[in-house]
């Protein structure tokens, strides 16, 4: 860590713009959407608000947290994750494996 790799020399120094330092805030979450009452469906919503918030975004953690430990507290999660990821492939089995 912290190796010289290369050294570039460029052409014209003098265009390369330089960054500027962020002083805002990060815009609050997007807007809201209407999330289904589905267990899996709430469930796959908050991991997507936690994701925002560590990419840096604004929004209620502890709601997030909550509604998220809420989802994982359901026992019908497993099943509705499982009949969601196999209503996607039901079209490419064979008929007599999807009806067994």
């Amino acid at each position: 860590a912290g190796e010289l790799i290369a050294r570039l020399e460029l052409d014209d120094p003098s265009a390369v713009r330089k960054a500027e330092l962020f002083h805002g805030s990060f815009p609050i979450l997007g807007p809201p959407t209407a999330i289904s009452g589905k267990v899996h469906q709430r469930c796959a919503a908050s991991l997507n608000a936690a994701c925002m918030i560590l990419a840096g975004y604004e929004h209620n953690i502890d709601e997030v947290i909550q509604n998220l430990l809420n989802c994982l507290d359901s026992p019908e999660l497993p099943f509705l994750q499982w009949q969601e990821c196999l209503s996607v492939l039901a079209t490419r089995l064979p008929k007599d494996l999807r009806n067994e």
